[in-house]
């Protein structure tokens, strides 16, 4: 039995396919409740993507849905053919002749040009030798012979006398001053001893008593 609404189209291609109304307006972006309303022809779409989308998933003819619907299919403007877009690109003919104009001058040019060469006469070659003189050379720069310095050298303490004699006063004033410190801290541990021996002395002493 053929379909003779919209909305019974719609519902006898969903079930073809096995989908529910829930995915269908997944698909094109439309509320169960809009698929329903649909089917039960209560309201149709009138957005022109939401039918090409429609068309596509039920695998119906766009022209067909557009025709349920009552509405009318826009127009698509078609792309020129190849034969089209070379029949644009054709020249003038007025440029045409002008180029032709043109080349037929060149080529009388050309012609000029090579009447102009046969005309003129050949170069003749002298057997004459060419003089040949020396090109001019710069003189050459001076040459000077310089002697090598050697790099300076400073003298060590061990090479020098007074230095040889500071360096063993310095030894010896550095002996000197080690040996008393020694001296003094042997005899201050010497007083702390006898010092301590003392105090615990007393100290012990005390606590007999």
């Amino acid at each position: 039995m053929p379909e003779r609404t919209f909305g019974r189209m719609v519902r006898s291609h969903r079930t073809k396919l096995g989908i529910s109304q829930t995915k269908l307006g997944e698909l094109i972006g439309r509320s169960p409740t809009t698929i329903r309303s649909w089917e039960r022809d209560q309201s149709q779409p009138n957005d022109p993507e939401v039918i090409t989308a429609l068309s596509a998933v039920l695998g119906i003819p766009e022209h067909t849905v557009y025709d349920k619907t009552g509405q009318q299919m826009p127009v698509v403007e078609e792309s020129p053919t190849v034969e089209q877009a070379l029949a644009t690109l054709n020249p003038d003919p007025v440029e045409l002749d002008e180029a032709a104009s043109t080349v037929a001058d060149v080529q009388d040019l050309a012609e000029l040009a090579e009447l102009d060469d046969s005309a003129a006469p050949e170069p003749t070659i002298s057997d004459e030798p060419l003089s040949q003189e020396p090109a001019f050379l710069a003189p050459p720069d001076p040459y000077y012979v310089t002697t090598a310095v050697p790099p300076a050298h400073e003298p060590s303490y061990m090479e020098d006398r007074v230095q040889r004699q500071l360096y063993r006063v310095r030894t010896l004033a550095t002996v000197v001053i080690l040996v008393s410190l020694g001296i003094a801290f042997l005899w201050a541990f010497s007083q702390s001893w006898e010092a301590l021996g003392e105090w615990w002395s007393e100290f012990f002493g005390n606590l007999r008593l």
